[in-house]
């Protein structure tokens, strides 16, 4: 082959995989931009903290504690939906009966779906981008603000982010298995993050479960917000 076709292919085959891992990425990175305003407020105030006071390693064990409970309630989550569609009815459901389930809920469309683990393998990818990047911020030259380090703060606030990222989807995950303070919970959010930004994030809810937003507490606090903005 010639010496211009080898080095063309060369090219272009680092092209592709360029144009795939951009693509994983930003795939990845949609669920980050889940709730940003909560997600911005949060990391800021985390980074503030860790300016003060450290503690961004403490941030990053509670967010891969989070990944593996994310990917546990996940299991959980597609496990029921695999016993419901099975003729199992939801009053029956144990925690044996998860335990049992879960072999069986290894089947295409459920646990061995291409698409979840599509998605898994995107959003591992893009933490790990994250956390390669809170790496080399850290590992800089200290700049130093009134005496004390900025690194470790942005260090913290993406940290933060991945936490963050994480317990929604928990949230998420307990609302599939049954959890109705867990939507409410993102409808408060949800409902705070429109009133403050103009934005349309909303709650995809189970068939059937639209009325669970009922709690007396929760429904205050929203109309206390939609008042005061």
């Amino acid at each position: 082959m010639p010496l211009r076709a080898v080095i063309f292919m060369r090219f272009y085959g680092g092209g592709i995989v360029l144009e795939k891992t951009w693509q994983m990425f930003k795939r990845g990175s949609e669920n980050l931009l889940d709730l940003w305003p909560v997600k911005a407020i949060m990391s800021g105030l985390s980074a503030l903290w860790c300016y003060l006071f450290g503690g961004s390693e403490a941030i990053i064990f509670a967010a891969l504690v989070f990944v593996a409970l994310d990917t546990i309630t996940k299991w959980a989550a597609i496990t029921k939906r695999w016993l419901l569609d099975h003729g199992t009815t939801e009053a029956d459901i144990t925690f044996t009966g998860y335990i049992c389930g879960f072999w069986y809920a290894w089947a295409p469309g459920y646990l061995s779906s291409r698409e979840l683990r599509q998605k898994w393998g995107e959003k591992l990818f893009t933490y790990l981008v994250l956390i390669i990047a809170a790496g080399v911020v850290d590992k800089l030259p200290e700049i130093n603000l009134f005496g004390l380090p900025v690194n470790r703060s942005i260090t913290g606030g993406i940290y933060t982010c991945i936490l963050l990222t994480e317990l929604f989807s928990l949230a998420e995950n307990f609302e599939e298995m049954g959890s109705k303070r867990m939507a409410q919970f993102k409808q408060l959010l949800c409902t705070i993050s429109n009133k403050a930004t103009g934005g349309n994030f909303s709650v995809t809810f189970r068939k059937g479960d639209k009325h669970i937003i009922n709690n007396v507490w929760i429904n205050q606090f929203i109309i206390s917000v939609n008042y005061f903005f």
